[in-house]
């Protein structure tokens, strides 16, 4: 019976242990900085210490920079560039695109190489959230290189998700 009050009184403990540690973390300031400066400006790229990206720059930081568009005929696209990276030896990369939020239908997506060396790209999968393209060079890298690769995803006219209205 005392081993069943002193657990009892453990558990108690334990019980109020975990609420004062509650109370500090609800008393606690933030100490995060605000996304928003005075005045509700938001803020830019210079204002963090960055210059800002010019439209279609590719930097080698950069490994995926996707634009969601409206279509003159009122459709949505997804038009971007990818970066297919490969080190010495490798002969294929596979992309993985997101599409968030997810296209209204089954996409149609056309992929083609851009700058690097000799390389093909084929579409392995399409869905209305994401695909993935696989990037293959004409021969195995000799060191380290990447392939930019550029993608447009727009749905099907006839590929309706059974979710879509």
């Amino acid at each position: 019976m005392a081993r069943l009050a002193r657990l009892v009184g453990v558990v108690a403990l334990a019980g109020v242990g975990a609420l004062v540690a509650l109370r500090r973390v609800a008393r606690r300031k933030l100490t995060s900085k605000p996304l928003a400066l005075p005045g509700d400006k938001w803020r830019d790229a210079r204002s963090l210490g960055r210059p800002p990206a010019e439209p279609g720059a590719f930097t080698s930081r950069v490994l995926q920079q996707l634009v969601r568009v409206r279509e003159a005929d009122g459709g949505e696209a997804i038009r971007g560039t990818l970066l297919a990276e490969f080190v010495a030896g490798q002969r294929n990369s596979t992309l993985h695109v997101g599409f968030c939020p997810p296209l209204e239908g089954l996409p149609t997506v056309e992929a083609e190489t851009g700058d690097g060396p000799d390389a093909e790209v084929k579409v392995s999968q399409a869905f209305a959230h994401g695909a993935r393209l696989e990037v293959r060079l004409s021969e195995p890298a000799m060191g380290e290189c990447s392939v930019v690769v550029e993608v447009v995803a727009m749905p099907q006219a006839d590929g309706v998700l059974p979710w879509s209205s």
